[in-house]
């Protein structure tokens, strides 16, 4: 016979190990450096639905990748009032299968003021231009920045992040891809 207690000892580790086998939500992107200082609320569309962080877009005649476009981020300041804000991607590129990444592009930091209720608008989708022939795969590597109250140039706080999907496309065929943009789109 099973005691009340041990009863309910059971059903509390049932419960627990039922609660850790539910799907747990595929995670969006994913944070390669900090955060560090004073950040705060960001979003980054990594998993929206058409919206995926960064498109890789191929050449009509031969497949081959021809440009990233990167989705700006969402960034809210770290005040009441406004402050600036800021943001930049990085390419890089693995020519050995993903076990070592090079950084090809940097690019300049866009800067809007955002307060913690309503986030950055002025900025813009940006975009790097593969070159002739593109080798390897491709990743892309935003990083946030919040600046001193009263400063441009005096960083408070940033958090760096990689892109988990992507968007492959080509003509007018799409579909999300992950971890990276391929050399060539993939029929």
């Amino acid at each position: 016979m099973i005691k009340k207690n041990s009863r309910r000892v059971f059903v509390v580790a049932a419960t627990l190990l039922a609660l850790s086998l539910v799907a747990q939500p595929a995670l969006a992107e994913t944070i390669v450096g900090g955060p560090t200082g004073n950040i705060s609320d960001y979003e980054v569309y990594d998993m929206h639905p058409g919206e995926k962080g960064a498109h890789c877009l191929y050449e009509a005649g031969n497949y081959d990748l021809d440009r990233i476009n990167v989705r700006p981020p969402q960034v809210h300041g770290d005040h009441s009032n406004k402050t600036w804000v800021g943001w930049r991607f990085r390419i890089l590129r693995s020519t050995n299968s993903g076990s070592s990444w090079n950084v090809v592009h940097t690019s300049s930091i866009q800067k809007d003021r955002a307060n913690n209720a309503i986030p950055a608008d002025g900025f813009t989708r940006r975009g790097w231009a593969a070159p002739e022939n593109p080798t390897g795969w491709f990743l892309v590597r935003i990083q946030i920045f919040w600046y001193v109250p009263g400063s441009m140039t005096n960083v408070a706080g940033k958090v760096a992040i990689e892109y988990d999907w992507y968007k492959a496309k080509w003509s007018t065929f799409s579909y999300p891809q992950e971890a990276y943009c391929t050399e060539y789109f993939v029929i």
